[in-house]
């Protein structure tokens, strides 16, 4: 029997202390290698926190974090992360056009995915994302 491949993205207990204020506390998670994992929260979760702790962006109090297989500094160099806008143009028009586009992105992502059975976490607030 051979032994199954480890995951994508594994994250143990990880806790993040930003100056006297915790971040994160015990928080486990394991991104299978050919899915993609979707982090819902309200804002002030910590969602942006936990994949910035796993990329290495801010240090670990706690725990650790693996990425196939590998320890997250030597892994690290097989993410991609694509951080969000700090701000946003309110003049900017939004329209239906940009449904269209967020499709198109996640179609995209799911080819990536199945293609080189990549681990893809997405965060965002819109479980309409997550149904499809």
């Amino acid at each position: 029997m051979t032994a199954a491949a480890p995951p994508g993205i594994l994250v143990d207990r990880i806790g993040v202390r930003l100056g006297r204020r915790e971040m994160l506390r015990e928080v486990t998670l394991t991104a299978a290698a050919g899915q993609i994992t979707y982090l819902l929260g309200r804002n002030g979760a910590g969602k942006s926190t936990l994949i910035k702790a796993i990329m290495g962006l801010v240090p670990l109090a706690s725990g650790y974090v693996k990425i196939f297989g590998q320890d997250a500094s030597k892994g690290r160099s097989a993410i991609a992360y694509v951080p969000q806008r700090e701000s946003v143009d309110w003049d900017f028009p939004t329209t239906a056009l940009d449904v269209t586009v967020q499709s198109q992105i996640l179609d995209l992502m799911r080819d990536l995915q199945r293609d080189f059975n990549s681990s893809i976490i997405l965060i965002t607030h819109d479980l309409g994302v997550v149904s499809q």
